[in-house]
This record gives C-alpha cells, structure tokens and sequence, in this order.
C-alpha cells in the first residue's frame, strides 16, 4: 500500500523549531511522503531536512500582489472578530485603533465611518457573511494559479499549515487545497491568539490547539466547526526541555555564556518593542538595582533580547557592558533574514532557562517555562520609570489580558507594581527559591493537563496520519 503524502507548510519560522526541530518530521517522514512549502528555504534547511521529505519549495507571499479590495476586506474581517469577540485584550486593541485615530477632522471621520461598518458585522452572522465574501473574492482575484497546479501536480492527501495565523504566506496554498477538495489542518499557534489576535483566514478542517480551554474558545468562537475535529495535543516548543540531548551542566552553559557558575543567574527576556514600549529603561533600573548588591555577591544579569527587535532597542546597553562581568547580552542565534530559530538556539535556551535562578520579563509565555523548572519569576506590571506612556500602551494592562489573567494571579509567579517591589521580590526569588513552587506546579498541571511531557510534536505527527486514514 502506498505511502500517503502530507504537505506541510513552514510560512514562518517558528513552525520550522515546532515541526521540522521535535519528533514530528521524524514520525511523519516514517509513515508519509512529506513535501514541504517553507517562507525559508536556504541551502541550510534543505541540508538538515535532508531525505525526510521529498522536496523543498520555496513559498511565495503572493497576499503582496493581491487586490487591495481584498486586504480591507481582511482588515474589516479582522476588526468586526474584535468586536464580537471582545476579550479583555481586544478591547485594548480596540482602544489602540480609536488612540491612532484621534487625529485630524477628517480622519476622526473615516475611522467612525469605518468603525460602524466593523461594528455592523460584529456577530456571527455578520462575520459569516464577510468571511464568505472575502474567501470567494480572495479566490476568484488570486494573484496566481501557482498552487492548484503544484498540488494538482504532486496529488497530495493532506495539507498542514504549522501556523494559523502570522502567516500570509499559507493562504492561497490552504485556499487551493480547499478548492481542490484536499483535507486541511492547522496548529493554533499560541495560547493567546484566540483571544488576542484576528480571526482564522483561510478555512481549516482539522485544527490543534494546545489545551482543552483552547479547543473551549475555538469551538465557541467558531460554532461552525465540528467539536470531533478539534485536538489537543499540547506544543512542540516545549519539547525540548525533556530532551536530555539538548542538557548542558551548569559548569558547561556558564563557560559557553561566559558567566560565572558561582554567582547568582537572574534572567531578564525581553519583549517585543511596539507591545512592551520603552523597555529599555526598565533595563536600565533593574541593572541599577542589581548594582546595589555588594560585588562579590552581585547577581549576573543574562538579558535575552527578544530575536524579532529591529529596533536596536538595547544596542547602547550591548555597547555599554560590551566588557560587563555582571550584564551579559549572549548571541540571538536566529536567522536574521526570516526570524527563524536556528538549531543551536535551542541549546542555549533551553539552559539558559534550566540553569538561571530567577526570571523577570513582562507577560510572556517565557513566564510558564520558568514556573514549569519551578524557578522564581517576576513579572513587571509598572511603566519604565521615566516612561509617560498613555494608557492603551501602559505595561500593567498585559497582565489583565484574557489568557494572562490567570497566570499573574496564580500566585506562581511575583507581579511587581513598582520598583521597591520589584527590589523585593528579586531578593526574595533568590534567597527563598522554592516558596512559589507550590503554586507553580498548580499551575503548570492545570495549564497543561497531560501534554507537559516532551510528546508534542509525536502526537501532532500521529494525528496528522490518523487524518490521512480517516480515523
């Protein structure tokens, strides 16, 4: 019996560590044909995939060469979600939208003719229709017929897009799939998206999510789709943290960071700039803070700057203690030209995040890495001191987003609202580190049910088949 044949599309590069890094290309290429279509494809890529999949392409954004009637159609699509949704963190976003708009006469008139349109199909009958509308004119205007003739040409069983979102490049692709009657499925990206992001683009038949409050959301957010055919299967991103492959000593990970195994190691990871605004003066008063320890004592600082900042938000810190022997800015080994992980970043995070004694960012996802080796973390809910930031923009409000609510008050990890707590809280994550592992590990049990167990990528793998039999 032949081998069935499963494309799997790449259209940004964190889907590259999710699904080409873990078990998953492994599995599928032992039981599947596997042809991939990836925003990436570099001679290095073709080189670490090697004779798991059959080929290699290139994938064209070709959303860039779409009719604009198309992209406001997208937009207003994207908006009315907003509305109907109407998350904690879609009403800021909402709040951003009316902040930009509060310009001249003229444009505080369109953005009200516009907000009343949104606001028009704002429901579910309303993003219905416009869901259709958008996805039949999308079709019919496609900017190329490069897709149907591919997947007419190599007949395959099953399309999976890694990313359902941040990923215009997989539209028109999961669009031909859909037009030539090809099964679809998609990897719901991140917790936060259903409540944080826009709406599903392209139409998708099978879809992963990482936990059962996800697949809760999706299936009351998109009545439409069947409950069977929804899946929980964990993320592949935290595979590697239960890969002893990927384990350096303490002695080894100092040596490679050039740090000193014998002082303490607080870990700050920063964020992305346009969200977390002005971070560089929370940088500046932490390290300020960590000088107030004697020297021979003085936590070391390993700042992790976020590897998709084009802004040069820390290049004068990298300057400044470019010769520091207590703030350490280590490579981001990532591919600059697609902000893909590479393979070795995955060593270096892995036990930057194994080895450090306490962890401090904003909101992020960072946050459940730490709790889950039950290492102190401190999340910053105050703005950047010398910061005058209008609300919509302030730091707190992360911490009352939908999918963050939970994690900032579990009591897992330590919300500072203003410097003195934040001076508290490190000394406290580091002479009383076990004190919030209780909680922690409350947390990570109820957050991640049974799929906290380096099995991700295995079980997407396994579903995917399971799919392409028809179980």
């Amino acid at each position: 019996m032949p081998k069935p044949h499963i494309v799997i599309i790449a259209p940004r590069g964190e889907v590259i560590r999710n699904f080409f890094y873990s078990d998953t290309l492994d599995v599928l290429s032992r039981n599947a044909r596997v042809t991939v279509l990836s925003i990436v494809a570099d001679d290095a890529l073709v080189a670490f995939l090697g004779n798991r999949v059959e080929r290699v392409i290139h994938l064209e954004d070709v959303t860039r060469r779409e009719s604009r009637l198309i992209h406001i159609l997208r937009y207003t699509r994207m908006m009315a979600y907003w509305r109907s949704v109407w998350s904690i963190t879609h009403q800021n976003r909402w709040a951003e939208h009316e902040h930009r708009a509060s310009g001249s006469a003229r444009t505080r008139i369109r953005h009200a003719i516009a907000t009343s349109i949104y606001r028009m199909f704002a429901n579910q009958r309303g993003l219905d229709v416009i869901r259709r509308i958008e996805r039949a004119l999308s079709f019919w205007l496609r900017p190329t017929n490069t897709f149907i003739d591919l997947f007419r040409e190599i007949k395959p069983d099953l399309v999976f897009c890694g990313s359902h979102i941040h990923g215009e490049s997989a539209y028109h692709p999961v669009q031909a799939a859909n037009h030539l009657g090809i099964p679809t499925a998609a990897f719901v990206f991140s917790w936060d998206n259903l409540t944080s992001q826009g709406p599903i683009i392209p139409q998708y038949d099978h879809l992963m999510v990482w936990h059962s409050r996800m697949r809760d959301d999706l299936l009351r957010i998109y009545p439409q789709i069947p409950s069977s055919q929804v899946y929980v299967t964990g993320t592949p991103q935290f595979d590697f943290y239960f890969d002893s492959r990927f384990f350096w000593s303490k002695e080894d990970f100092c040596q490679r960071m050039g740090i000193s195994p014998e002082r303490p190691i607080v870990l700050y990871t920063t964020a992305f700039p346009t969200v977390f605004p002005e971070e560089d003066k929370h940088l500046d008063a932490l390290i300020a803070l960590l000088e107030e320890y004697p020297a021979a004592q003085r936590p070391q600082l390993l700042v992790r700057v976020y590897a998709k900042d084009t802004q040069g938000t820390f290049d004068r810190h990298k300057v400044q203690y470019a010769d520091s022997l207590d703030v350490f800015f280590p490579p981001v080994k990532w591919n600059a030209q697609w902000y893909t992980p590479l393979y070795d970043d995955l060593y270096d995070f892995t036990n930057m995040v194994r080895h450090c004694d306490l962890g401090i960012n904003g909101a992020s996802t960072v946050s459940l890495e730490l709790a889950m080796h039950g290492k102190p973390v401190i999340n910053l809910g105050f703005d950047p001191p010398g910061s005058n930031l209008p609300h919509v923009q302030r730091w707190m409000r992360h911490l009352e987003f939908d999918h963050y609510h939970p994690i900032a008050k579990s009591g897992a990890v330590m919300v500072a609202r203003s410097l003195d707590d934040l001076r508290t809280f490190v000394r406290r994550g580091l002479e009383q580190p076990t004190a919030d592992q209780p909680a922690q590990q409350t947390l990570i049990a109820h957050f991640f049910e049974d799929k906290l167990d380096g099995q991700s990528g295995r079980r997407a793998a396994e579903i995917l088949l399971k799919i392409v039999e028809g179980g």
